[in-house]
């Protein structure tokens, strides 16, 4: 192996190290948002946000509801030909708070039903605690 290589793999590995240090610290970052304390507002009860939710997954197309956990709304859909179902995730803990800022995770990502949904909701949380 010449020198040229040796600097090559060197360079690779560092690359790949700094990768992985990256993905762990934004997993960790991840884990302490979600396991943050929850603390809804006068404004916006967990009440007021699952009403919200569940208003909002009735007027979704193909829609068949929405579970309500914390400050996450999982809305399930279901496939154009009606045989099969698809979840998305909207996780609207922002460490702690209903801010209106989301991580949205989705089952089919060529759909635009989770970020319309996800976005009324946005939409609504901050027409009340803006």
């Amino acid at each position: 192996m010449g020198l040229i290589d040796k600097v090559l793999v060197g360079g690779l590995v560092a690359l790949l190290g700094a990768g992985v240090r990256s993905l762990y610290q934004d997993a960790q970052e991840e884990k302490r948002r979600k396991n943050s304390p929850l603390q809804f507002e006068p404004e916006l009860t967990q009440q007021d946000f699952i009403a919200i939710a569940e208003r909002i997954a009735k007027i979704m197309p193909r829609s068949d509801g929405v579970e309500v956990s914390g400050m996450t709304a999982i809305l399930t859909v279901r496939s154009n030909t009606g045989l099969t179902s698809w979840t998305a995730e909207a996780d609207f803990n922002d460490y702690g708070r209903l801010t209106g800022r989301y991580w949205l995770t989705t089952e089919n990502e060529q759909s635009p039903i989770p970020k319309v949904f996800a976005d009324a909701l946005k939409d609504e949380i901050l027409a009340r605690v803006g």
